[in-house]
């Protein structure tokens, strides 16, 4: 019984997830905006050998001088797209030093790194 709660508990942590990141960069964009973030720069592109298929970075604030300052402070995402999610798996434990540790995050086809307000406003 504890085995079933505890598979039950970890699918519904992964749903979780999956739902509450963008489909693609276009809504990226669009919640990170929302959130007070200015897209610098934002792409849908054909499916690499990898699975890329977008790109997202953003920075706290509007116009260009909040944009220089967002990005000098780091209060900022960087955010790569794939195709599926085994292939954002692999690319996320691609990033991983040789003790296995990152400062990237994976949610369902996203793989991104940021400041923490940066994440909190993306995975929101």
């Amino acid at each position: 019984m504890k085995r079933l709660l505890s598979i039950l508990t970890a699918l519904a942590l992964v749903l979780t997830l999956v739902g509450c990141a963008p489909s693609n960069s276009d809504k990226a964009k669009a919640k990170m905006e929302k959130a007070g973030f200015t897209v610098a720069w934002t792409a849908n592109k054909e499916v690499t050998e990898e699975g890329e298929v977008g790109y997202l970075t953003a920075v706290k604030g509007t116009g260009l001088g909040s944009m220089i300052s967002g990005a000098l402070d780091g209060n900022g995402l960087t955010a790569t797209l794939y195709d599926s999610a085994a292939h954002a798996k692999a690319a996320y434990n691609n990033s991983k030093n040789a003790e296995g540790k990152t400062n990237w995050s994976l949610a369902g086809k996203w793989v991104f790194y940021g400041s923490e307000e940066a994440v909190k406003a993306f995975k929101k």
